[in-house]
């Protein structure tokens, strides 16, 4: 059979690409939707990976982009680059470390420290542009709570009064601003960029691909979904005797 020629190669790179964008539109636009955020947070790396893996790194930062246009036609520029730069970056990092063979933890860390370098970025131009509204608002839903959890308290009255004076010191937000930067970017990373690895590499095995083979708790748990074996391989049950003929 004659190879394809390469030609239609590039055709086949540019359908996939614009699937694989088209496929990162939708996730990214999910992201601003209140209820399937988090699942699209999730799988909004997987698409521009695969591309990064398959096609290269340039054809993975292209995905990103047409995404991100057609974000900022739907939703803003400014949604569109709250939404795509984090995603981007995971999926640009993983893909790029499993495309060049690295072992499992590499892979997993290059995703963790672009998630967090991310949301760095992210926070600190929402502050620039904004203020600190997005941390007036985080601190103070963390006073009320602390506040009504001292109610509950009422019956110990140091501990009623202790929380109460944690939640005013709560709702002093200037206060908490670098706290909780630090913490959402940590919780970030290792939440949702975690999962979006883990996640990724149960895509590329069951598109056949090749991935960097984890601990054996990991492979178990894929093995289990998709009915492989660490080889890619179905399992098939044994066609020896369990027994034999005495």
């Amino acid at each position: 059979m004659a190879r394809p020629s390469g030609g239609s190669e590039s055709v086949r790179g540019v359908v996939l690409g614009g699937l694989l964008a088209a496929i990162t539109a939708v996730l990214l636009y999910l992201q601003i939707a209140p209820g399937p955020e988090p699942f699209a947070r999730i799988l909004a790396p997987i698409p521009v990976m695969v591309a990064t893996v398959r096609l290269g790194p340039r054809s993975g930062v292209m995905v990103a982009a047409v995404a991100a246009l057609v974000m900022g036609a739907l939703a803003g520029p400014f949604a569109a680059v709250i939404t795509m730069g984090p995603p981007a970056c995971i999926g640009l990092a993983l893909g790029a470390t499993v495309r060049s063979r690295r072992p499992f933890w590499v892979v997993a860390l290059a995703g963790l420290a672009a998630d967090a370098v991310a949301m760095a970025v992210v926070l600190t131009a929402t502050v620039v542009l904004f203020g600190n509204t997005f941390f007036k608002g985080m601190a103070a839903s963390i006073g009320a709570a602390v506040q009504g959890a001292s109610a509950l308290a009422s019956g110990i009255p140091a501990l009623a009064h202790w929380m109460n004076g944690l939640g005013t010191w709560a709702q002093a937000e200037d206060r908490l601003v670098p706290v909780m930067g630090l913490t959402f970017v940590v919780w970030h990373a290792i939440f949702f960029a975690g999962l979006a690895f883990l996640v990724s590499l149960a895509v590329l095995r069951r598109l056949g691909m090749e991935a960097p083979a984890g601990p054996r708790w990991v492979d178990a748990i894929y093995d289990g979904i998709t009915r492989r074996t660490r080889t890619g391989k179905p399992l098939r049950a044994s066609t020896s005797n369990p027994c034999p003929d005495l």
